[in-house]
């Protein structure tokens, strides 16, 4: 349940419209170049910020029953232990979490 919290959390969220709107304008007008990158250049992008915005929102999730240690919240969220160290020290320099919450850090 909590990963489709994160997922849908993700879709709402402002990065994943940034890129759609980018792909929409190479779709339309090209690069630099006016070349038009490849689809798996743009379904790259788009996954890749798809899989980072959803590991985000459910660190997020997880984070607000209790803290956790970061081996547990790798394990949830299918991404290794520096990833999670890496998100939740963005997530506390925009003061969305507190340290406390990450046990093992």
């Amino acid at each position: 349940m909590v990963k489709l919290k994160a997922a849908r959390m993700a879709l709402e969220g402002k990065r994943l419209r940034m890129v759609f709107a980018r792909q929409a304008k190479y779709m339309k007008q090209g690069d630099t170049y006016r070349e038009i990158p490849a689809d798996h250049k743009l379904h790259a992008d788009l996954e890749k910020i798809l899989v980072e915005e959803s590991a985000t929102n459910g660190l997020l999730l997880y984070l607000q029953d209790r803290p956790r240690p970061v081996d547990e919240l790798a394990a949830l969220l299918n991404v290794s232990s520096d990833n999670v160290i890496s998100l939740f020290k963005k997530l506390e320099k925009k003061q969305l979490v507190e340290s406390d919450r990450l046990i093992g850090c």
